[in-house]
Order: C-alpha cells, then sequence, then structure tokens
C-alpha cells in the first residue's frame, strides 16, 4: 500500500492506494486482497477507480461487493475519462449504486478540481483516526 498526504482547501487526509484487487489465490495477490479490506474497514472515505476505457471488470465487481458491506462513504470515480465524447458515457457507471460517478483523466488533470473537493465535503469533520503529531486526519483509500 501507498500512503501520501494531501491537502485541500485547508482540509488535509491520507490517501491510500492499495493497487488492484482479485481473489487469485497466489500468495502476492492474497496479501494485495487482505490490505485493500483492510483499507476499506479503515477509512473515513473510499475512493473506488475504476478504468473507464477498461469497463468494468469481474474484480470491480467482487470490490463492489465488499464496499456495500461497509457504512463508509463511496466516491465512484471513472479514470481516463478523457474528452466530452467519454464523458456523455459514464452514466452507465450509475447502475453500480455506488453514487455520480465522478469522470476524471489523471494523465492530463481533467476532473482533478472537482474529485478534490468531492473529497473534501465527503470526509467526516473528525476522523475515526488519529495522527499521532497532528491529531485527527482523515483517510481516504483509493
Amino acid at each position: 500500500m501507498l500512503f501520501r498526504s494531501a491537502q485541500w482547501d485547508g482540509k488535509e487526509f491520507i490517501l491510500i492506494d492499495t493497487g488492484g484487487w482479485t481473489q487469485d489465490s497466489s500468495e502476492m495477490m492474497s496479501q494485495i486482497s487482505t490490505q485493500v479490506q483492510k483499507a476499506i474497514d479503515e477509512s473515513d472515505l473510499i475512493l473506488f477507480v475504476l478504468d473507464f476505457k477498461v469497463g468494468i471488470t469481474q474484480e470491480d465487481q467482487d470490490v463492489i461487493k465488499l464496499i456495500r458491506k461497509t457504512k463508509t462513504p463511496v466516491l465512484l470515480v471513472a479514470n481516463k475519462v478523457d474528452g466530452a465524447e467519454a464523458e456523455n458515457q459514464i452514466g452507465e457507471l450509475w447502475s453500480l449504486g455506488l453514487g455520480e460517478p465522478i469522470p476524471v483523466s489523471a494523465l492530463h488533470g481533467r476532473g482533478s478540481g472537482e474529485l478534490l473537493e468531492k473529497i473534501k465535503e465527503n470526509l467526516p469533520n473528525e476522523s475515526k483516526f488519529k495522527d499521532t503529531k497532528k491529531g485527527q486526519i482523515g483517510r481516504a483509500h483509493v
């Protein structure tokens, strides 16, 4: 897992990138899946990022089942939405039941400000986690 401190408009938080999730039985994949489950359980906010160009995979469907078992708020982020035409097609993601999809393009920085605003709006005022030096700081799982 990769941890990064971030701040947006006065709100500090930690982003946790768990990498992909799979039910593959290999030792490495098993460890990644365990880390993803732990991050889901220990986050104030979940950013469920999917590759819009690839579409919804079986692994995505499996993670969505895990996410639905938690009461943690979720933002559905559609990455690789590189233009207006692609943005017009994200409506199909509503069917996942995770709320309004947020279109972004990490490559071009498209939608990053909007995503940061949504993170700020959805992180609780008081995190369930404490940083020993900074006090309470939100955690967002990516």
